[in-house]
């Protein structure tokens, strides 16, 4: 289009100038015609003004986009590292989902360790207290029969401790399960981050070519 135009004017001028010396040789004849002429001609520079005009228009709106696109640059460029930020805090959150999940793992095995050991007091309970039984029954005494009856209250305060250890435990790996579930949504949520950071990017590489085009043109349109 700029090529048309630029043959466009060149024809043109190459027309008004046939016709200004075809004018000037009328001049001497027809001074009326002269006048006429004379106004053309102010037309055609009020027209060179207007098309001035719109060249400063054309180069101011160049530097504008320019800028507009400098500042989308820049911003792709701060939004780029808002998006490495949130991925080393998925990476640093996963890490600690990881520990997390380790150490519920670690406190079921307590959970287990404990309630073996419970139920290991439970049998040694029972065994003192068939023991406390068969000795009452042997008549040795009642020191005996209250030392059972503390060894079984110390058995069933075990057994509720590892009760309360278990559902602890089971709570923690109901968290860890929670806080694995929220590490994978903040790893998705930072792909997303990631490719709308380089969907950016794009956008401003084309801003920045349409800004280079664009004033491109302009300067052509500076020369004609």
């Amino acid at each position: 289009e700029q090529q048309e135009y630029r043959e466009w004017v060149s024809k043109r001028v190459r027309e008004q100038q046939e016709y200004g010396e075809w004018v000037s040789k009328r001049v001497g004849q027809h001074q009326e015609y002269g006048e006429w002429v004379s106004k053309r001609v102010r037309e055609q520079q009020e027209y060179g003004e207007c098309v001035s005009k719109w060249v400063r228009e054309q180069q101011e709106y160049g530097e504008w986009v320019s800028k507009r696109v400098r500042e989308q640059q820049e911003y792709g460029e701060g939004f780029s590292i808002r998006v490495r930020e949130q991925q080393e805090y998925g990476e640093g959150f996963s890490k600690q989902v990881r520990e997390q999940q380790e150490y519920g793992e670690w406190v079921s095995k307590r959970v287990r360790e404990q309630q073996e050991y419970g139920e290991w007091v439970s049998k040694w309970v029972r065994q003192q207290q068939e023991y406390g039984e068969w000795v009452s029954k042997r008549e040795y005494g009642e020191w005996v029969s209250k030392r059972v009856r503390e060894q079984q209250e110390y058995g069933e305060w075990v057994s509720k401790r590892v009760s309360e250890q278990q559902e602890y435990g089971e709570w923690v790996s109901k968290r860890v399960g929670q806080q694995q579930e929220y590490g994978e949504w903040v790893s998705k949520r930072v792909r997303e981050q990631k490719e709308y950071g380089e969907w950016i990017s794009k956008r401003v590489r084309e801003r920045q070519e349409y800004g280079e085009w664009v004033s491109k043109n302009v300067t052509l349109l500076k020369v004609i």
